[in-house]
């Protein structure tokens, strides 16, 4: 008995001596996070901070450059070419760019006959031409019986305008006679042109020396 409350008194004090370690640990452990989260937090934004900063240089050097390709190059419009200082120029028209119908009939022998020619320009933009420049050729089988660009000399034709919303009429005629060139025939030398004679024949609307798609097969009737 003597030995007991010495017994219990050493076991006290070892459990007096031990501390408790997982408040440090816990303490520890939670300030070591912040810390990497904190490296990590300022290497994200550094990297977001690089590449917004390249995207808006990239859109600044974008939108630069398309300002000055919009400003120093010419548009079509309605009217004609625009350019950067305002001046206006207005094409020449080519094939491509114009739209050509036309309309005609039958004849008979010794009639004279009229193709009504109608051109607009199916471009987005205006060009300028001559009403010269268009002619009618005749044949029959290989033989050209009439062409009037061969009659018409360059520059007596009347100057055209032709627009998107603008359109040119006029007419084109045939004599119905026979032609070499400009000059009539006169085969049998009657002093008289001959005729074209009974039989079908083509009649082709032309540009310069371009072939329109107008063209149209007549009979030419006794």
């Amino acid at each position: 008995m003597a030995g007991s409350p010495s017994g219990v008194r050493r076991q006290a004090g070892r459990r007096k001596g031990r501390a408790n370690l997982w408040p440090r640990r816990i303490i520890t452990g939670t300030g070591l996070l912040l810390v990497v989260g904190l490296i990590l937090w300022a290497l994200f934004n550094a990297v977001a901070w690089v590449f917004s900063d390249s995207d808006e240089a990239v859109a600044q050097s974008g939108a630069q450059s398309g300002a000055v390709e919009d400003s120093d190059s010419p548009r079509m419009t309605a009217d004609g070419v625009l350019y950067p200082n305002d001046a206006v120029r207005i094409p020449e028209c080519t094939p491509d760019m114009l739209a050509l119908n036309s309309t005609t009939g039958s004849i008979h022998v010794g009639q004279a006959l009229t193709a009504s020619v109608e051109v607009s320009t199916q471009a987005n933009t205006a060009c300028s031409t001559d009403a010269g420049m268009f002619g009618l050729m005749i044949t029959s089988g290989d033989e050209i019986y009439y062409d009037s660009r061969q009659c018409e000399a360059d520059g007596l034709g009347s100057p055209l305008l032709l627009s998107p919303t603008a359109s040119w009429s006029g007419e084109l005629k045939w004599d119905g006679r026979r032609y070499a060139g400009c000059s009539p025939i006169d085969s049998d030398g009657d002093g008289a042109t001959d005729l074209a004679q009974p039989g079908t024949y083509k009649v082709r609307v032309m540009y310069g020396d371009h072939n329109t798609s107008s063209e149209h097969i007549i009979e030419v009737g006794p």
